[in-house]
């Protein structure tokens, strides 16, 4: 029994881990790389769909214009994403703080 019970924790353990490695690095990608390429249009991420769909070069074109024509809307519905998760956390955080405070006296920084 004891022995069951360490296999299953040692593989929770190794679960969680192996998401939070991959979570972390799929994030910083898109945080810090993802703009990087092809100065900052992103367009080597459509060659994908040039090749899945089989496009013509005319039809990739416009692809890649509906695409650099989008971005600015795209980058302010990210910003308007990263504000209210920021806020999101503040209040939690907040709301942690106020509750461990009340039965520990423990303040989270």
């Amino acid at each position: 029994m004891k022995r069951g019970l360490l296999i299953l924790l040692l593989a929770l353990t190794a679960s969680i881990g192996a998401f939070w490695v991959t979570r972390n690095q799929c994030q910083c990608a898109m945080n810090a790389d993802a703009a990087a390429h092809d100065g900052d249009t992103m367009l080597p991420e459509l060659e994908w769909l040039h090749s899945e769909l089989k496009l013509d070069d005319t039809q990739f074109a416009k692809v890649k214009d509906l695409h650099l024509a989008y971005r600015p809307t795209c980058e302010a519905l990210c910003l308007k994403v990263r504000v209210a998760r920021n806020k999101l956390k503040m209040l939690l955080t907040r709301q942690l703080n106020t509750r461990f405070k009340r039965h520990n006296g423990y303040v989270w920084h």
